[in-house]
């Protein structure tokens, strides 16, 4: 087990790089950091005179290229020679966005927006293009997740459904979740698409081939998701400092960890399953081995 830190960093969002040599994290007021594994060191930052305490969230494109992104703006980083590009800004769309998450192979981006809608780009070319929009039916999405195979996405809305969708037309396939449930923080799809988790508050609802059950472990919220590549179980992160393992198939909680770093908000699996990291609002990075 590796703890890594930056102190006065509030970190929301984690991720690893395909090849596992390094490690992106996202942190309020539009901050992020890459940081190089083997060594233990920051090789690249992003730091922002923000005009909004949003968070930022990170995601890697491939092993050379990071999206950071809140609700203003979405940037393309390589930090090997320290240069950023912008791909969206409210400048420019004139409407903030609610989340974004990009295709297993790094070659689309899809993003909601404040306006309700899906919006898949190619990222193929120098500037996005767009490929489709799908409506969200009034509502705003703050969660989004592609499956493994690139083939469904799945959308957390603000009054506590998850809608999926296909992820090469925009088509929308399914509806999940009681409305006006809490406003979904986090959402997840297994490897094979048959389960899907989402996070609302204090509940994590968990769907599997069209049955629906909910967790509820006391008044702590359930902040972040990331299922293993196996498929045979995700990890869950929670306000009270603890990630919790969970069987895909019948949903019942396999272990729990506390490594006493805080509020933990986000966690992420590397490409192997072989480690995992979660992020902290105390500005602490647990990574340890998993044991599949």
């Amino acid at each position: 087990m590796l703890i890594l830190e930056t102190p006065r960093y509030n970190f929301r969002s984690v991720a690893f790089s395909p090849d596992g040599r390094h490690l992106a994290v996202g942190a309020d007021k539009q901050r992020a950091q890459v940081w190089d594994l083997e060594h233990r060191r920051v090789v690249f930052e992003q730091t922002v005179v923000a005009a909004t305490d949003a968070s930022a969230s990170v995601a890697f494109l491939d092993n050379h290229r990071l999206l950071i992104g809140n609700r203003l703006f979405i940037d393309e980083c390589r930090w090997a020679d320290n240069t950023t590009r912008n791909l969206f800004t409210t400048e420019s769309t004139r409407v903030e966005y609610g989340a974004f998450t990009v295709a297993p192979n790094g070659s689309s981006l899809v993003l909601c927006d404040f306006h309700s809608r899906l919006q898949r780009y190619s990222l193929d070319q120098r500037a996005p293009a767009l490929e489709w929009t799908a409506s969200l039916d009034r509502y705003v999405g703050f969660a989004l997740t592609c499956s493994a195979d690139g083939s469904r996405i799945a959308c957390g809305l603000y009054n506590g459904q998850v809608s999926i969708f296909d992820a090469a037309t925009g088509r929308h396939l399914n509806t999940l979740g009681e409305e006006k449930a809490a406003q979904i923080g986090a959402v997840g799809i297994s490897p094979d698409g048959k389960t899907i988790v989402w996070a609302g508050g204090p509940r994590l609802h968990f769907w599997r081939e069209g049955e629906t059950r909910y967790h509820s472990l006391g008044r702590t919220h359930f902040l972040g998701i990331a299922f293993h590549r196996s498929g045979d179980f995700f990890a869950t992160a929670k306000g009270d400092g603890t990630v919790d393992t969970w069987d895909t198939r019948t949903g019942e909680r396999r272990d729990s960890y506390d490594w006493k770093v805080g509020k933990l908000n986000g966690v992420a699996f590397d490409a192997t399953g072989d480690r995992a990291a979660a992020c902290s609002a105390t500005g602490k990075i647990v990574i340890w081995d998993v044991d599949h």
